[in-house]
């Protein structure tokens, strides 16, 4: 056999209640010059040409080459390139895992080999442009054993002996997101105009440094950058965190306020540092919340009921503290030291962790102990 082509082919997957199938159309394959041959003289004797249209509106092409005859399973090596191809259709892939995925277009350009070793994808440049992902917290029984799935099935890939990946460059930008549906009322987190850029990241065994950054507005109006760098293939998380957040308004987290706390915030800043090593099993580090010009009671509550105004008027005393204090700030600093949860956690799920630490445990415990509640002065009512 000299060549063999396949023209306008389909290939779709339609999940359980999906509206529409994930498709490829209209695909092609060439093989040429088909032939057993000596190892020796040529590994891969046969060129090959693959592409096709992904999902509707994407493209996806393959040029390299191939041996089809030598082994039991076919061994190959070439170019890869993805373009447009719109992440929004694996919704229905995704559902029942902690994710909420909308937008998002994927362009990835990298060379990958597989042969009786396994596979190796080097990837010199992945992009992914206007997505907007939420992270699920429930309480829902069914979405928290989805959630120890989906890091079981990443943890296995990550360690995936059979498969290397190499990741150059990657960037993403949109909109990322936290929701916590364990706490009444709901909240949501988010980094708005954010932006995720990684360098040098592999699944595999190596004591190089990959390094990352993530820069966004928290709740669309504080300014937030974490800088990072982490050690892959180390029997347990190797990762280093700055984070940043600067000038984010209070009131843009009422409902987490509301949902800890049950306290409503008329005005003010938070701003937060933190730093954070984690190395053999031990996490060392602090978060530092700052609150400034803050205002906790209001003229505007005056109309609510009489248990929710007695509570303001506790709140107005908090308020007439803060706003005596000199410059208007508060800080705290709240201790992340000590043992990592797990021997077997992986890097993500402490950047995970310790980026819920920054945000929220932090927020709440440092705004409790910034705010030391007294009787109200009367004489201040008068003024």
């Amino acid at each position: 056999m000299n060549e063999f082509v396949i023209r306008n082919a389909t290939l779709a997957y339609t999940a359980q209640d999906a509206q529409r199938p994930l498709e490829l159309s209209r695909g092609l394959l060439e093989v040429h010059n088909i032939r057993h041959v000596d190892r020796q003289v040529s590994r891969y004797p046969s060129p090959v040409h693959a592409s096709a249209i992904v999902f509707q509106t994407g493209s996806a092409s393959f040029d390299g080459a191939v041996d089809l005859l030598s082994f039991s399973r076919p061994i190959y090596q070439g170019m890869v390139s993805l373009s447009a191809v719109p992440l929004v259709t694996l919704g229905p892939v995704l559902r029942g895992f902690p994710l909420s995925i909308k937008g998002g277009i994927l362009e990835a350009r990298g060379d990958i080999q597989a042969d009786t070793n396994g596979t190796l994808a080097r990837l010199s440049h992945v992009q992914i442009a206007d997505l907007h992902a939420d992270y699920i917290a429930s309480s829902d029984p069914a979405v928290i054993q989805a959630g120890r799935r989906a890091a079981t099935i990443a943890r296995q890939a990550a360690r995936e002996p059979q498969l290397k990946l190499e990741l150059a460059e990657l960037l993403v930008n949109g909109e990322f997101g936290f929701q916590n549906q364990t706490r009444a009322p709901h909240y949501r987190l988010f980094l708005r105009d954010a932006t995720l850029s990684a360098q040098q990241v592999y699944n595999h065994d190596t004591q190089s440094e990959s390094n990352f950054a993530l820069s966004g507005l928290l709740m669309g109006e504080g300014h937030a950058w974490v800088h990072g760098a982490f050690r892959s293939g180390t029997p347990q998380a190797d990762v280093a965190l700055d984070v940043r957040v600067i000038d984010a308004p209070l009131r843009d987290l009422n409902e987490m306020l509301r949902a800890h706390l049950r306290l409503d915030v008329a005005r003010g800043n938070l701003s937060v540092y933190s730093q954070l090593l984690v190395r053999n099993g031990h996490v060392a580090g602090y978060v530092k919340p700052i609150f400034s010009d803050v205002k906790i009671y209001g003229p505007q509550d005056a109309d609510q009921g009489l248990w929710h105004q007695v509570w303001e008027h506790i709140a107005d005393g908090v308020r007439q503290m803060l706003e005596n204090r000199r410059q208007h700030d508060v800080a705290t600093v709240v201790d992340l030291s000590g043992p990592v949860a797990g021997p077997h956690t992986s890097t993500l799920q402490v950047l995970g962790n310790a980026l819920r630490n920054a945000y929220i445990q932090a927020i709440v415990p440092g705004f409790e102990r910034s705010i030391r509640i007294r009787p109200r002065d009367p004489a201040a009512d008068s003024r």
